[in-house]
């Protein structure tokens, strides 16, 4: 076999293996089983050399053998499984989610040649064997222990901790700005992108523009396809950013609140779009269930800006109004004009027949009586009050079609942008490049109580190992803003580095009762299995596979199938890439 040969079949299984994973990660079971198909194939067949697709058969076989279980597909589950094995010696925690899946279908053969399985290999490993006694207390077999579960969070849960002060959406919030600013590629402005504000309109006028300008190769999409990574509307990378926003005008869109908030529900939640996977979470369920609009607004009005969504988050919040220095805020209200004012500033050309592209169109303004009722209407005033303040939205909803009457004020609030925000930035930059006394240098000459800047310094001190430091900065934070669940996690990981090992699992355990999801459920696993705590890190593990299995919205896979971009990396899908990657 010719080292170019190799090299193929490497490139070509490790694409499987991604497009496997990826899948799995968003649901689609039957295109992730099928990717680990064609690795097993590849696997089997004699002329392969395996030593060269080793890695991507131990990932596609463990994901394929997951979504199989997930399908309740147990005959292919076990095939993956036992090719799993000929990659690894150990295959030790997809062992027990097997055993866990078997025992869940009462499979009693393959459960028990299981488990004596993972009784072998617990045999040569202590941490192992209390991980198999805590698998083997939580099935109800051999000795029973109470096992810490890990709560369902509902309405009461959640009122345990204090509703959000609206004053919170003018907080500064770092990580809003990886989401929101964009740059066009010809580089002459910026604009922040507020979801559910003319957002796919706008991106397909700049993008038209661009592309008609030659400063773009890229052909506009059409339809929903308007939001893909690789686009002539690029969001401003970390080391982009202060340019972006310091030294280039900067251009935004808002919305009323009502109309917005009822778009974003009836596009995203109630047409079962994959932002509902995140509400879902946040409620505290693991199945896919309906959610009314009085239910939904009840929930997004306890939250934390920081835990919600974008496509409903304040829009004050998002826009980091006190921070971002703006050049023009225009209107969905008047949406032509506003996005032709852009335009012409920032092109000096004028809008042609833009206004018609409206992928995610709902029809909220002529809706607002079928959906809102005087209470509900109350409740997203005084949720969203700095919206309506800020921008200047009248509190009426018989007005929500009107245009706000406080733009040009809300366009030369960003007071705070050079004394708070740019060394923020420059201390962000300082981090990316591990400079972290550099960059905490920076932070502390910012004369400022912001809580995000809190966040980030005791983020800093972990890195620079001062773990007590960080933990005076953190105890404080979390009473100050105690409905956020990464300031709780950042508490759990400094207090086990100061081996306050119950305090951490509380703080870790908090975290997850105000927002479950992906990655708090698995960092609070990280902290139990780190604190010995093998009962609770079962609960953690069942509560993981549950979140798993919640299958809402369109998987990635679909759109690797239309060929937007590349499985591997983020270019156009040509003839020979479909054709290994997609043959499926």
């Amino acid at each position: 076999m010719t080292a170019s040969t190799a090299a193929n079949q490497h490139r070509q299984a490790a694409s499987w293996a991604f497009a496997c994973q990826q899948s799995f990660q968003q649901n689609d079971n039957p295109n992730c089983i099928e990717y680990a198909r064609k690795i097993l194939l590849a696997w089997q067949n004699a002329d392969v050399e395996r030593t060269q697709i080793r890695k991507a058969a131990r990932i596609g076989f463990r994901y394929g053998c997951l979504a199989c279980f997930r399908i309740n597909d147990v005959q292919q589950g076990m095939i993956f499984y036992e090719e799993a094995l000929t990659t690894k010696k150990v295959c030790w925690d997809l062992g027990v989610r097997i055993a866990r899946h078997l025992a869940r279908l009462g499979r009693t053969e393959k459960f028990t040649a299981v488990l004596r399985q993972l009784q072998n290999w617990a045999a040569a490993d202590a941490k192992h064997q209390k991980e198999l006694e805590s698998l083997l207390a939580s099935l109800g077999i051999g000795p029973r222990r109470p096992v810490p579960a890990v709560q369902k969070i509902t309405s009461t849960h959640f009122s345990e901790y204090p509703a959000n002060r609206p004053e919170d959406d003018c907080a500064l919030w770092m990580r809003a700005l990886s989401r929101t600013v964009f740059v066009p590629a010809s580089g002459r402005f910026t604009v922040v992108v507020n979801p559910k504000a003319a957002c796919s309109t706008l991106k397909f006028a700049l993008w038209n523009q661009e592309y008609g300008m030659g400063a773009t190769d890229l052909r506009p999409p059409k339809g929903e396809y308007i939001h893909l990574r690789r686009t002539a509307i690029p969001k401003a990378g970390i080391t982009e950013i202060e340019s972006a926003l310091f030294d280039r005008p900067v251009f935004s869109i808002v919305r009323n609140p009502y109309t917005r908030i009822l778009s974003a529900y009836l596009d995203k939640i109630a047409s079962d779009k994959k932002e509902k996977r995140h509400l879902l979470l946040s409620m505290g369920q693991v199945e896919n269930v309906p959610i009314a609009f009085d239910k939904f607004i009840d929930f997004i009005c306890r939250q934390n800006s920081q835990e919600m969504d974008s496509h409903y988050a304040p829009q004050a919040s998002l826009m980091q109004l006190d921070y971002i220095p703006y050049a023009r805020i225009g209107c969905v209200e008047d949406m032509e004009n506003s996005i032709a004012t852009i335009m012409t500033a920032g092109y000096g050309a004028s809008l042609t027949a833009v206004n018609d592209f409206r992928p995610h169109r709902t029809g909220a303004v002529s809706r607002i009586a079928q959906y809102y009722t005087p209470d509900l209407a109350a409740k997203v005033r005084n949720r969203f009050c700095a919206d309506f303040d800020r921008f200047g939205y009248s509190y009426e909803l018989a007005d929500a079609h009107l245009p706000p009457r406080r733009l040009d004020y809300a366009s030369q609030t960003g007071r705070l942008a050079y004394s708070v925000l740019r060394p923020m930035l420059r201390a962000a930059l300082a981090e990316k490049e591990h400079d972290y006394p550099g960059a905490f240098s920076i932070l502390s000459a910012i004369e400022s109580s912001e809580s995000d800047l809190a966040a980030t310094k005791a983020r800093l001190l972990l890195k620079l190992n001062k773990s007590k430091e960080a933990l005076e900065i953190l105890s404080e934070l979390v009473k100050r803003v105690p409905n956020i669940s990464h300031y709780w996690m950042m508490l759990a990981e400094s207090l086990l580095a100061m081996r306050q090992t119950s305090e951490a699992i509380r703080a870790a355990d908090t975290a997850a009762f105000i927002m479950p999801s992906d990655t708090i459920l698995h960092r609070a696993l990280h902290i139990m299995q780190r604190s010995q705590e093998w009962s609770k890190a079962a609960a953690y593990r069942d509560r993981i596979t549950a979140v798993e299995m919640l299958s809402v919205g369109r998987s990635l896979t679909k759109r690797l199938e239309r060929g937007v971009h590349r499985a591997t990396r983020r270019q156009p899908l040509n003839v020979e890439d479909k054709q290994a990657v997609l043959s499926a």
